[in-house]
């Protein structure tokens, strides 16, 4: 059975500290994130023992740059329903953000490469030895697309194919892009 985890940012001090212990006494099991690993685990091994909740440590700079959406954004995804609902997710949030900080010099990219060539193929439950060479990019040719792309708008769809793509998913009705996906990904078989 699935378990509600609250996630809590910058927990390791401050008003995100005073969150995780709130929620705690809720009873609420907790993913705690932040700069300062020794600091965090701390906090985790209090809350633990003073609440009886899940309290996972996970040190981690979120100023980093390494959030990615994906095209899977544009569309519903058969067989990676998951994935592509959260890429979306990510697309939608990050072309708000940049909307909001427009004017503060802050700049927001979302990038959406497409078939990429990573071990993401390798762990995906998914075949997708359907899709045409040419549709492939490298991941280093998606990196320095990005790079370049900084400050030229909020979203950047990697590729020309991936853009023609991306914009065709955008006017077509969903039931079509879905077929479309699923006619190119097929459901892994063991």
């Amino acid at each position: 059975m699935a378990q509600e985890i609250a996630l809590i940012t910058g927990a390791s001090s401050g008003i995100g500290e005073a969150f995780a212990k709130r929620l705690a006494r809720d009873g609420r099991h907790l993913a705690l994130v932040a700069r300062r690993g020794d600091r965090l685990q701390a906090l985790a091994s209090d809350i633990e023992r003073a609440h009886g909740v899940t309290a996972h440590a996970i040190p981690m700079d979120l100023t980093k740059p390494g959030n990615v959406a994906s095209v899977g954004a544009f569309a519903p995804g058969p067989y990676m329903a998951t994935y592509c609902a959260t890429k979306a997710f990510v697309l939608s949030f990050s072309e708000a953000i940049a909307a909001e900080l427009r004017t503060t010099g802050v700049k927001v990219l979302c990038v959406c490469p497409g078939f990429t060539r990573t071990a993401f193929q390798d762990n995906a439950a998914v075949d997708a030895s359907a899709v045409p060479n040419f549709a492939w990019m490298s991941a280093d040719d998606v990196a320095d697309q990005a790079v370049r792309a900084v400050g030229h708008g909020p979203v950047l769809v990697n590729g020309f194919m991936n853009g023609v793509m991306a914009r065709m998913m955008r006017v077509m009705p969903h039931a079509l892009t879905s077929r479309m996906t699923e006619s190119m990904l097929k459901q892994k078989t063991a």
